[in-house]
């Protein structure tokens, strides 16, 4: 996998946790950011790790790497 990719999902959850952090946060938005930066550190292991063939490559970014919109998946009671 592309070492910009994998910097790139790290970074994403550093701010997440980050994020996840503040005190100013709602505790569900707080627990939401910390979800996400577990889950996205979760997806750059599976990038090293990952071990498949070239061909199946796209197939892996399909189904493991998916993006999350923060605002589309923020749970409902939560403004």
């Amino acid at each position: 996998m592309a070492d910009e990719r994998l910097k790139a999902w790290l970074r994403q959850a550093r701010a997440d946790l980050e994020a996840g952090k503040l005190e100013a946060a709602q505790e569900c938005h707080r627990r939401y950011w910390l979800q996400q930066a577990c889950e996205k550190g979760i997806k750059a292991l599976g990038q090293i790790l990952w071990n498949g063939p070239v061909a199946e490559d796209g197939r892996f970014r399909q189904h493991f790497l998916h993006k999350h919109s923060p605002e589309a998946t923020r749970p409902a009671g939560c403004g």
